[in-house]
């Protein structure tokens, strides 16, 4: 009787994360440096807001020729628009 019951209870719980559960989307860790440290240490500087402050956006100006930035571009394109293209098909706003 206690191997039917927990059975039961392993199908009830196998059950419940099957259909509760969402796609694994991680987060892609480009690079990581020190704390104090800018995007310019990558040699890409980024652009600055109308508030003043800098935004995400990397300026492509700033970008230096043989920098980190420039030699891993190439390689992260593609991982970038898989991304795009995963969140385009299943509607997801950006925030």
């Amino acid at each position: 009787m206690r191997k039917k019951i927990l059975i039961l209870l392993v199908l009830i719980l196998g059950l419940t994360v099957i259909t509760n559960a969402e796609p694994y989307k991680p987060k892609p860790i480009l690079w990581v440096h020190g704390y104090s440290s800018n995007s310019k240490c990558w040699g890409a500087g980024t652009n600055i807001g109308t508030n003043g402050k800098r935004t995400n956006e990397i300026n492509v100006d700033s970008i230096e020729i043989n920098s980190a930035y420039n030699h891993f571009l190439p390689y992260m394109k593609p991982y970038a628009w898989a991304w795009y293209n995963w969140e385009k098909e299943r509607e997801i706003e950006k925030v």
